[in-house]
């Protein structure tokens, strides 16, 4: 019981120096309620010993997460493949050797930086090695040998 007393006692008088502490104006009325409340949680704290409540195992519902991070990165990667596909088959066609198809291999590194590691041309059957070879020296000289480019057929 001398526990309670005094919790009750140094409640007062904290709350007796915070009104003092307090300055006049709109806030005020608020600062005496929680000042108030600050009171009354110590006064039922020391005579109930504790609020001791037991919080059990809440279980929440699964939620789904829609993970919105990997649809930007699937755009972001055929966004800088398609860039690259044009870029190629700009370069190819002013070249004077044009494809039928054209590959691009993308990938998002950490956060967001993308790389194209692979550039695939594909020629009908039969096309000359001459022309093939033109093609594949034009692109290369352009996008560097960090970037396999290779070729098939259809």
């Amino acid at each position: 019981m001398n526990g309670v007393v005094i919790t009750i006692c140094m409640a007062a008088v904290l709350s007796g120096l915070f009104k003092m502490l307090v300055p006049d104006g709109r806030f005020k009325p608020q600062i005496s309620f929680l000042t108030a409340c600050l009171f009354s949680v110590c006064v039922l704290k020391s005579v109930t010993g504790g609020i001791g409540i037991d919080i059990p195992d809440i279980k929440f519902n699964e939620i789904e997460v829609v993970d919105f991070s990997e649809k930007l990165s699937e755009n972001a990667e055929k966004a800088a493949a398609n860039a690259v596909k044009d870029s190629v088959n700009e370069l190819l066609e002013q070249n004077g050797t044009p494809c039928s198809q054209i590959y691009i291999v993308a990938h998002i590194n950490g956060s967001f930086g993308i790389s194209i590691n692979e550039i695939e041309l594909v020629f009908e059957k039969g096309t000359a090695k001459e022309y093939i070879d033109s093609a594949l020296f034009a692109v290369r000289e352009k996008v560097g040998d960090e970037i396999l480019v290779r070729y098939s057929f259809n």
